[in-house]
C-alpha cells in the first residue's frame, strides 16, 4: 500500500476515539437527551436571551435589561462569549441548535480525554473503559450552559500540563486562558490545577517543571485580565463561591447522594481511584496525590465539580490499571494501530455530523409539564389581563426571558447578579415569612406565575387575589 493510499484509509477508517466522539454526538442529539440538556433548568434560555440581546444590539450586555427589580444595574460579563455561541446556534435551529452545540462540546471533551490517555501509552481497553467511566460519572451535570466550555478547556489545560515541560506546548496555555476567561467563570479551575502542578513540582524538586509552571501562572493571570470586567471578574467569582448562603441554596452545589443511582458512576470512579492506589502504590507521584486530593475534595463537596474531577483523575489512574492487565493484552492491542490512532476516521465523523444536521428531525421544545408553556400562550393571547409587573418562580425566570420578553421578571437564574439580599427577598415571599407581602407592595406586583401546588397561591387567594388561569404546570393569580 502506498503512502497516499494509507493516508486515505486513515481518514476513512475510524479509530476508537472517533467512534466515541460520534456516538456521544448522536446519543446526545436524540430524545430524551437533547431535551434534558436544554430543560434541566431555565438557565439555558437565560444564556440564550443574553446572547441574543448582544447579537441584536451588537454590544456587550453590561447592564440588566431583563428584570424590573434590578433594571439598569451593572453586570459582570463573565460568560459573554459562550452566550454568543449559544445565541448563534439558536438562530440557526432554536433549542435544537443549542443542544447540538452542547453535544459537540461534550463529545469533543471526552474524545480529547481518550486521545490523551492513548498518547500517554495506556492500554486501549483500559483507556476506553476509564473514559466511559468518566462520561458516566459526569453525566449528571450535562446541561447546555457555558460550564461545558470549562470541561473542554480543562481537558486541554491538564493534558498540556501533564506533558514534559516544553515551550512548544506550554506557550499556548496563556492564550487558552484568555479564551477560557471569556467563555465561563470556571477558568479558576485552571489556576487551581496549575497550582497543584506547581506545588507538586516543588515537592518533587522538578525545577524545570516548577519554572515552567511559574511562568505559565504569571502569564495566565495577565491573560485572564483580558475580559470586559478585568480583575472585577475574579473578585466576583471568588465572592460568589465563598458565599455560604448560595452554596446551600443552589442545588448544583450540594454534595453527591450515593443512594441516588444517578451518582453510581461517580462512586465507581472513586472505587477505581482506590483500586489504582492498591494496585500500584509506588506509582503515586506527589503531584498526582495533590491533584487527586484537591479535586476529590471539590467533587465530594459539590456535584458540579464531579466532571472536573473525572477529567483530572482519569489520566492519573490509567497507568496503574494498564499495568494490571496481562502482557498478552498489551501485545494484542498494540497491533491494533488503526484503532489507537486518535486522528483517524474523522471523515466519517464529519459525515455523521452532517447527517444529524440535515437528515434528522431534531425539533426541540421546552417540556410543558416542567415549564409554563401553556400559561405563556394564555398570557400572549390575553394581553389585556396582564398589565403591570409579574412575580415569577425562580427556575422559570430564564425561560420567561425568551418566552415573554415583553414582561420583565422578578428574578431569574443569575443568582450571583441579583445577590443574596434579593434572593432572600424571593424566599421571604415564597416561604410566606413574616412581612411576605411587603416585597409585592414595594415592587407593585400585579400578577404571579407559580406552580399549582405552591403555598403562595393559597395565601394570595386568602388575601383576595383572583385566580385567572390554571393548568397542571402553572397557576396565575392577579391582584
Amino acid at each position: 500500500m502506498t503512502a497516499s493510499s494509507r493516508s486515505w484509509v486513515r481518514w476513512v477508517r475510524p479509530s476508537i476515539t472517533t467512534w466515541l466522539w460520534l456516538t456521544l454526538v448522536v446519543v446526545l442529539s436524540t430524545e430524551p437527551w437533547r431535551v434534558a440538556m436544554v430543560s434541566a433548568d431555565g438557565d439555558t434560555c437565560m444564556h440564550w436571551a443574553c446572547g441574543e440581546w448582544m447579537l441584536t444590539h451588537r454590544q456587550l450586555l453590561n447592564r440588566d435589561v431583563f428584570s424590573y427589580t434590578h433594571a439598569g444595574q451593572p453586570i459582570i460579563s463573565k460568560e459573554w462569549l459562550a452566550q454568543l455561541l449559544f445565541a448563534l446556534a439558536a438562530r440557526w435551529d432554536g433549542l435544537a441548535g443549542i443542544a447540538l452545540l452542547a453535544a459537540v462540546v461534550l463529545a469533543t471533551t471526552f474524545a480529547l480525554l481518550h486521545a490523551q490517555l492513548l498518547r500517554d501509552r495506556n492500554e486501549l481497553v483500559v483507556t476506553t473503559g476509564l473514559t466511559v467511566l468518566a462520561v458516566w460519572a459526569s453525566v449528571t451535570h450535562w446541561i447546555a450552559r457555558p460550564h461545558l466550555f470549562t470541561l473542554l478547556c480543562l481537558v486541554l489545560w491538564n493534558s498540556t500540563l501533564r506533558r514534559e515541560p516544553s515551550w512548544r506546548w506550554y506557550a499556548g496555555l496563556p492564550a487558552l486562558m484568555a479564551l477560557w476567561v471569556n467563555l465561563h467563570g470556571g477558568f479558576l479551575a485552571g489556576f487551581i490545577t496549575l497550582g497543584c502542578y506547581w506545588v507538586g513540582a516543588l515537592w518533587e524538586r522538578d525545577w524545570r517543571r516548577w519554572r515552567a509552571c511559574t511562568v505559565v501562572g504569571v502569564l495566565g493571570v495577565i491573560a485572564s485580565l483580558l475580559n470586559p470586567s478585568g480583575y472585577r471578574l475574579h473578585w466576583h467569582n471568588l465572592q460568589f463561591v465563598r458565599n455560604q448562603f448560595f452554596t446551600d441554596w443552589l442545588a448544583e452545589y450540594a454534595s453527591a447522594d450515593f443512594h441516588n443511582p444517578a451518582h453510581a458512576g461517580f462512586l465507581l470512579l472513586l472505587l477505581a481511584v482506590w483500586g489504582a492506589i492498591a494496585l500500584a502504590p509506588h506509582r503515586c507521584r506527589p503531584t498526582d496525590v495533590i491533584l487527586t486530593l484537591v479535586w476529590g475534595y471539590f467533587a465530594l463537596y459539590s456535584v458540579r465539580n464531579i466532571p472536573l474531577f473525572a477529567i483530572i483523575v482519569t489520566p492519573i489512574i490509567a497507568p496503574a490499571w494498564s499495568a494490571f492487565l496481562p502482557v498478552a493484552w498489551h501485545e494484542r492491542t498494540t497491533r491494533w494501530v488503526w484503532l489507537r490512532d486518535a486522528r483517524a476516521g474523522w471523515l466519517l465523523a464529519i459525515a455523521g455530523l452532517a447527517w444529524l444536521v440535515t437528515g434528522v428531525d431534531r425539533t426541540t421544545e421546552m417540556p410543558a409539564d416542567k415549564f409554563p408553556v401553556r400559561a405563556v400562550e394564555y398570557i400572549r393571547t390575553h394581553p389585556e389581563q396582564f398589565n403591570g409587573r409579574m412575580f415569577n418562580q425562580y427556575i422559570w425566570g430564564g425561560y420567561l426571558l425568551i418566552a415573554l420578553p415583553e414582561h420583565p421578571v422578578f428574578i431569574d437564574g443569575r443568582a450571583d447578579f441579583f445577590g443574596e439580599e434579593h434572593v432572600r427577598t424571593f424566599d421571604r415571599v415564597t416561604d410566606l415569612q413574616p412581612g411576605w407581602t411587603e416585597p409585592l407592595e414595594k415592587y407593585e406586583v400585579r400578577w404571579t406565575l407559580m406552580p399549582p401546588d405552591h403555598r403562595l397561591n393559597a395565601a394570595l387567594a386568602l388575601a383576595g387575589w383572583q385566580k385567572i388561569y390554571e393548568d397542571k404546570t402553572a397557576v396565575i393569580y392577579r391582584r
